[in-house]
């Protein structure tokens, strides 16, 4: 089940399109939703990597972390592992900017810890990792 409202979508296709311009990629194209990760990198014709795609309400350094479903890195640990094509996480924080980092690079030593979409009203909270900041790298 997707939880993308139209805000959603276009959130994602604005930090899609600033991801694109940056790395030279050619088309970076909606997913299908069973592939679980937003969207394919696109360069030359060839799929070069995966995104999952995030525009938070947070600010960027509070906190200990972004936080992400556990399902999302188990997903593109099979694609990689399946494909060896890098997957990566690119989030829009509150101040604006688009940072991005690999999806391998969660902190295995805080491990899986249960977490929640308690703001939605939904009974779905999950367990997920944690992407220390210090591991993003700024979209140019």
């Amino acid at each position: 089940m997707r939880h993308e409202t139209p805000a959603d979508l276009s959130a994602e296709a604005e930090i899609a399109a600033k991801v694109r311009a940056a790395t030279g990629l050619s088309a970076t194209p909606k997913l299908p939703v069973h592939y679980v990760l937003d969207v394919a990198a696109i360069r030359d014709d060839g799929i070069t990597g995966f995104f999952e795609i995030k525009d938070r309400d947070w600010t960027f350094g509070d906190g200990d972390g972004c936080y992400l479903s556990m399902f999302k890195v188990l997903s593109a640990e099979l694609i990689e592992r399946a494909t060896g094509v890098p997957c990566f996480l690119a989030a829009r924080f509150n101040d604006g900017v688009v940072r991005w980092c690999s999806l391998r690079a969660w902190d295995r030593e805080r491990g899986v810890f249960w977490f929640g979409r308690g703001e939605r009203d939904r009974d779905e909270d999950e367990p997920c990792v944690r992407f220390r900041w210090s591991v993003f790298k700024e979209v140019k």
